[in-house]
């Protein structure tokens, strides 16, 4: 697993299937190790390992950790108190755009989307970016079909995530979490 992980969902893994520290291995994203294991599991993307499993001719069993309780997010724009006090009309340009690009990557109009990743990214292939956007909408990734929770951070969820993070000691005691978040980024 990544770094990240182990710090972000590790935690939560131990506690829920009873696993402990000598089970965990850094992914590198290399397919050998764990296809050399037929117990072995990763911690990985629901819109890329899968694909790459089944490229090798392995059909996996797919765990996503929100049917588990972790109800994380996976990435946050995370700034400064500053920047937030002088930069906000900036940020909320910012969520808007993104905000608009995830609604319309998520819609019928996304092929100009896998042509500006092709040119970024040469080793993604045409098919693997229609599955990963499958993936994305098939489970939920960014939102709702309706769309109305896209890409929304909601106070309901930072609370049992706040709530999941001290049970499974992933941070400690976060006391005045609501202190340092801001919901009103977004329209």
């Amino acid at each position: 697993m990544s770094a990240h992980s182990r710090l972000a969902v590790w935690p939560m893994l131990k506690k829920l299937f009873n696993w402990n520290d000598e089970q965990a291995r850094d992914y590198m994203g290399t397919l050998e190790l764990p296809l050399s294991l037929p117990k072995a599991a990763i911690l990985g993307f629901v819109s890329s390992e899968p694909a790459r499993f089944r490229a090798a001719g392995v059909e996996p069993k797919v765990l996503l950790l929100a049917d588990h309780g972790f109800d994380d997010y996976a990435y946050l724009l995370a700034v400064g108190k500053a920047t937030l006090d002088t930069r906000r009309s900036a940020l909320r340009a910012f969520v808007k755009a993104t905000f608009e690009g995830c609604r319309r990557y998520l819609g019928s109009n996304y092929l100009k989307a896998h042509e500006l990743i092709g040119k970024e990214n040469q080793d993604l292939t045409a098919p693997m970016m229609d599955e990963a956007r499958l993936q994305l909408l098939n489970n939920r990734i960014l939102g709702s079909a309706d769309q109305k929770d896209l890409a929304r951070m909601l106070p309901e969820r930072w609370k049992k995530m706040m709530e999941a993070a001290r049970t499974t000691g992933a941070y400690g005691e976060l006391a005045h979490w609501q202190d340092h978040v801001d919901f009103n980024l977004a329209d």
